[in-house]
């Protein structure tokens, strides 16, 4: 664990006082807040193709439910058994906070890092989760989304912009995730298709909520 100045801690009090108003808030009178432009968009875009469904999941703790966009990558590179993406949106932001959603149910060997992906002028944080035995590999990529802005994690970018949450509402967490399995030999076709997919929701995203940006 690494110590906080104590100069900092003061401050660092604060700010989680300020989320926690937040969240209390929120509880109380269900306050919301969607920065995008045109949200409902946000089910139908290109980067999904045409072999995609929609529906709600509930999670732990969800009072609304999160909307979920299944479907798989049209152009899955030679070697791969499977190329999917999932798209998971929440008014409800806090489950996500716990990681109670499943984007990839992670196994004790898998190692997860944190990568930088460029899309144009922007740089995405990107999870990277891979396993591979005995030439086989399984890898899923997925970034956040908190209102417009990728974050590291929600919680994090929750605290950083709790004073404007707590004025105007509880912004919306979307995740973008792309997963993939098969031969180790596939495996950088696989990590080029899965970023991009990526980068194509991305951009989508930003053309569909940040138009004048």
């Amino acid at each position: 664990m690494i110590r906080l100045s104590r100069r900092y801690s003061g401050a660092a009090l604060v700010l989680l006082a300020i989320a926690m108003l937040a969240v209390a808030r929120h509880r109380v009178v269900a306050a919301r807040f969607d920065p995008c432009a045109n949200p409902a968009q946000l089910f139908h875009l290109a980067a999904y193709g045409h072999d995609y469904s929609i529906g709600e999941h509930f999670g732990t703790g969800d009072v609304h439910p999160q909307q979920r966009i299944d479907g798989t990558v049209s152009l899955a590179p030679p070697g791969a058994r499977a190329l999917a993406f999932r798209v998971t949106r929440s008014d409800e932001p806090f489950p996500i906070y716990n990681q109670t959603y499943l984007i990839v149910p992670p196994l004790p060997e898998d190692r997860t890092e944190l990568r930088e992906l460029r899309v144009g002028s922007d740089v995405l944080p990107v999870y990277r989760v891979f396993d591979d035995w005995r030439g086989d590999f399984r890898i899923t990529r997925y970034f956040f989304v908190l209102g417009v802005e990728p974050v590291r994690h929600p919680l994090s970018g929750g605290i950083a912009i709790a004073w404007q949450q707590l004025i105007h509402g509880t912004q919306p967490v979307t995740v973008f995730a792309v997963n993939g399995d098969g031969r180790t030999e596939s495996l950088p076709a696989v990590e080029a298709a899965a970023e991009a997919w990526l980068s194509a929701a991305w951009s989508e995203f930003r053309r569909v909520c940040r138009p004048d940006r």
